[in-house]
């Protein structure tokens, strides 16, 4: 079977745009029994010309309207630990409002990505963004209703807050970010049909990738009702010019950034390096924390391995951004993603990656192209990746120039952003 060429292949390689029927019927005429009312043409005409303007005003003053209300992440949040990665997209999206002179109103569903609250705090919290949600609406002329949401709880209470939206005749753009969200409704016929009804809510939905968007056509969504907008490199990280390329004179550097959790994909990145440690000089960097933490230095140390791995922990954003400039290949073989901030940022920094097809990544990494897809679960797959940059360390060059090209095309904050807000005209 031919090999299909995706549109963003295609793209890549170019880089080297109502009719209103008339249904009211005639009164059919009038019985001679019947004495026809006398109207005052010109009072009707006046009444009528007031009800157009009024109707008028309103739309200019929703279309003129100046605020949007984002419900996600705080962007100003300091006080919460391990947010994930909803908020990055929050900054994103708000500082970019702001810049062309909009406000921004904040509902905050800041919450610890781990470990996860109680189900009777989220309740309250959630109950108390409904009231905050009601309050914008009622009170402010508002453009449009960004709604990020993630799986579980976190997508009923948001079709909640949708819900609202349509009560206050004001438009939403509804956008799952969790790739958990996927593997969860598939779980279950009677959750499918749930969601598939749910989904009828919001006037529009965001898809992050193709896939994405296959999955919601797939749930009965129509196709007008779905927007592409891809994740977007967060504003903090600048784009590199040059191409990666792997060292003369130092061993070839794997780094892995992420929770570390067995859903991440953890234990396949150990066991491609004990597949690999006997045969190749490189080295693998673990960035991150969580459960596997201390089972991951345990295991290095009994390998013999602490030349080659280095489980570093958290570190914080500087740190995390020197880690990628001084590696050579990006690693995340996750069980599910939505569409990894981390894997932009190591693209941002120009290099290819290991991953597996899961939610938006194989919109950003082409197999064979700029980095190799995997299977999930699958740690010999991971090492054969791994292995074909040490065994031809000239594809680390090759790829991370398709990756820049990639990058810059479909994961500019600008462009990607203005879509969302396009898309409330």
């Amino acid at each position: 079977m031919a090999a299909s060429v995706s549109p963003i292949s295609r793209e890549v390689n170019k880089m080297g745009g109502n009719e209103i029927a008339d249904n009211s019927g005639g009164p059919g005429g009038l019985t001679p029994a019947v004495r026809p009312v006398s109207f005052d043409v010109g009072s009707v005409d006046r009444h009528q010309q007031r009800s157009q303007d009024l109707m008028a005003h309103e739309r200019s003053s929703v279309q003129e309207s100046r605020m949007y209300v984002l419900v996600g992440a705080d962007p100003n949040a300091t006080n919460i630990e391990h947010p994930g990665g909803q908020i990055t997209a929050s900054i994103g999206l708000a500082s970019f409002l702001v810049s062309q002179g909009f406000r921004c109103e904040v509902v905050d569903t800041t919450q610890s990505s781990f470990p996860i609250p109680g189900l009777g705090t989220r309740i309250r919290k959630g109950a108390k963004r409904l009231v905050q949600v009601i309050r914008l609406l009622r009170k402010n002329p508002v453009r449009g209703v960004v709604i990020f949401a993630s799986a579980g709880w976190s997508f009923y209470e948001k079709v909640l807050i949708s819900g609202i939206c349509r009560l206050f005749r004001v438009p939403d753009l509804f956008f799952v970010r969790s790739g958990h969200f996927l593997a969860q409704v598939q779980s279950s016929i009677w959750r499918r049909l749930l969601v598939s009804a749910l989904l009828r809510v919001p006037a529009r939905i965001a898809a992050q990738g193709e896939n994405w968007k296959d999955f919601y056509r797939s749930l009965g969504v129509r196709r007008e009702r779905i927007l592409l907008v891809r994740n977007w490199v967060p504003p903090s990280v600048g784009i590199v010019t040059e191409a990666k390329a792997a060292p003369s004179d130092s061993p070839l550097q794997f780094v892995f950034v992420g929770w570390l959790v067995r859903q991440k994909g953890v234990l396949e990145c150990l066991e491609a390096v004990e597949r690999l440690a006997n045969d190749f000089d490189f080295r693998f960097v673990f960035v991150g924390g969580g459960d596997l933490e201390d089972e991951l230095r345990r295991r290095v140390a009994r390998g013999n391995w602490s030349g080659q791995v280095v489980v570093l922990g958290w570190q914080n954003y500087a740190a995390v951004q020197a880690i990628l400039a001084e590696s050579h290949v990006f690693v995340l073989p996750s069980y599910a993603e939505g569409c990894p901030n981390a894997l932009l940022e190591a693209m941002a920094h120009g290099l290819p990656a290991i991953c597996t097809a899961v939610g938006a990544i194989p919109d950003s990494i082409q197999d064979g192209m700029n980095g190799f897809l995997v299977p999930v679960a699958d740690g010999q797959a991971v090492a054969g990746a791994m292995q074909k940059y040490l065994a031809s360390p000239d594809l680390v060059r090759d790829h991370s120039q398709v990756t820049l090209r990639i990058v810059e095309l479909i994961h500019d904050r600008v462009k990607n952003c203005s879509q969302i807000v396009s898309s409330f005209d």
